[in-house]
């Protein structure tokens, strides 16, 4: 399979902001891969679908792929390779997301002690570990733990220029984990509201949005901003999103 075709499709769709079409495309190249018995391809296309139904709110079939990609992992070896780290993480993330916090805090750990033995201590994926099992722990109220990993995030991110979506949302989530955990209401509102600033300007300095992962990044800050009250931010944050859909339609 040419499994690279899939991804010109999906960026095409994405693009488009075609949610639907892109579901339905993971399907069908899915599908081909099951025909030919192509298990990696299968992993690709799984671990794709993982983080779909996850931004979509589709818990069964969230669950249910989460659950196929664990057992590719375990059927042919992968315990011990970057394949089945990646696995481990997509899913971790999603689980926390379906609310499975335990199972989730399991695989994120399990990612931990994989990456440790196979990437360097800088490696941009250990940011995306750091991000998600954070993200975990705010929602286990373990505050503490919580900063630090973020702050191992930003270390790694905030020295990759290509990362600055990423640094962007790292500080809108360190937000939302500084408002729940935080007891002070005076260093809650401060810190919360240094983290929103550099989120904002981040995203301001890349305006016009250079791809569709920038303006994904957008639409989810936006909720957040609305969130903390301030619908000016919210407004300007949906407005660079649709701008960069309309301009690429327009291509």
């Amino acid at each position: 399979m040419n499994i690279q075709q899939m991804f010109e499709e999906l960026d095409e769709l994405f693009n488009a902001n075609d949610v639907r079409g892109a579901g339905a495309c993971m399907n069908r190249w899915l599908m081909e891969a099951r025909s030919q018995k192509d298990w990696k391809s299968e992993l690709t296309i799984l671990n794709e679908q993982i983080g779909y139904y996850r931004k979509t709110g589709n818990r069964a079939e969230g669950m249910e792929t989460v659950l196929r990609a664990f057992q590719i992992v375990d059927e042919h070896g992968l315990e011990s390779h970057a394949a089945g780290a990646t696995t481990w993480l997509n899913g971790a993330t999603a689980l926390r997301t379906f609310g499975e916090y335990e199972t989730s805090y399991f695989y994120f750990e399990k990612t931990m002690n994989l990456y440790k033995k196979l990437l360097e201590p800088q490696d941009y994926r250990f940011a995306s570990l750091y991000n998600n099992m954070a993200l975990l722990l705010s929602d286990m109220k373990r505050g503490k733990e919580a900063e630090s990993l973020f702050l191992k995030s930003l270390e790694i991110l905030e020295n990759n220029p290509a990362m600055e979506a990423e640094t962007a949302n790292t500080y809108v989530s360190m937000a939302h984990m500084y408002h729940s955990v935080e007891t002070d209401p005076e260093i809650r509102q401060e810190k919360v509201g240094e983290a929103l600033r550099k989120a904002l300007g981040i995203l301001r300095k890349n305006n016009p949005l250079p791809d569709s992962y920038f303006a994904y990044i957008c639409e989810t800050c936006a909720k957040s901003f609305h969130y903390f009250g301030m619908k000016s931010e919210e407004s300007e944050l949906k407005a660079m999103a649709e701008n960069y859909y309309h301009r690429k339609g327009a291509e």
